[in-house]
């Protein structure tokens, strides 16, 4: 599997993306995303022809978003790559819902609500297959909670089974 980014992610990135502390516009709700996806599903378009000037406003009409907030968001390449660059140093990788290796089982299962991106570290391969979710109480009983979330962890990795968590800390990490 490839770590390149897909002009589609590169365009779901501008879109619904949080790069460091810019907050100026708001990135598109999974609503709004949604809503900007079928349309250009209906268009025979795919995310990456939004990164031509001359589709923007036709697809914000079209998915009734703020041809503004698009333009915007869209316009923040600069910020988008040194985004990247820092996350490759790091090891992390990015796919996005359009991309090929996309888990199917997300969008079949989850449908509209599969997140238009997946960020990760590691064997992107393994999100193809099962695992164990870890997601926890920031307030988990040290004793016992801890004790058992590693105890099946480790049990987990001795198994071959991947252990997915949000690391968010206490339970989760």
């Amino acid at each position: 599997m490839n770590n390149l980014l897909t002009d589609d992610t590169k365009a779901i990135l501008l879109l619904c993306g949080v790069f460091g502390n810019d907050r100026q516009i708001n990135p598109l709700t999974q609503t709004q995303y949604n809503r900007l996806a079928r349309w250009l599903n209906s268009e025979r378009m795919r995310p990456n022809d939004l990164l031509e000037q001359e589709n923007i406003d036709t697809a914000a009409t079209g998915a009734e978003i703020d041809a503004e907030q698009l333009r915007g968001l869209l316009g923040r390449g600069v910020q988008l790559g040194f985004a990247v660059e820092e996350w490759q140093r790091n090891g992390i990788w990015v796919i996005g819902r359009s991309d090929r290796d996309y888990p199917e089982r997300y969008k079949r299962h989850l449908k509209t609500q599969s997140p238009p991106l997946i960020f990760g570290i590691g064997n992107r391969a393994l999100l193809h297959g099962g695992g164990l979710a870890v997601v926890g109480s920031r307030d988990a009983d040290d004793a016992d909670g801890a004790f058992f979330t590693r105890k099946t962890a480790r049990s987990c990795v001795h198994g071959g089974m991947p252990v997915i968590f949000g690391g968010a800390g206490d339970i989760d990490g």
